[in-house]
């Protein structure tokens, strides 16, 4: 009988051992996953934050090519009103 209740106790303990190193696994794949999700995250912010900060460039640049037009008209304006105002 005691031969039986060593066998039960041993039996008990590979299968608490198995448990615990499924438990294990499936935790480390858990990790891995979540790892593995934040990096692709992470990148998709990364790549984001070079097209704005690319489209904020063009943005720009524009914005300063339109207002410099701008000013160039406006200043050609006053130079031939000026130009009229002194021939008369």
């Amino acid at each position: 009988m005691l031969y039986l209740g060593a066998k039960i106790l041993t039996l008990r303990a590979s299968i608490h051992e198995q448990f615990f190193t499924s438990l294990l696994r499936a935790y480390r794949a858990y990790a891995k996953s979540l790892a593995s999700e934040k990096a692709r995250s992470m990148a998709a912010t990364k790549r984001t934050s070079r097209n704005i900060k690319s489209r904020l460039a063009v943005l720009q640049s524009r914005f300063h090519r339109s207002r410099h037009s701008l000013i160039d008209e406006q200043l050609f304006d006053v130079t031939a009103s000026d130009q009229t105002v002194a021939r008369s």
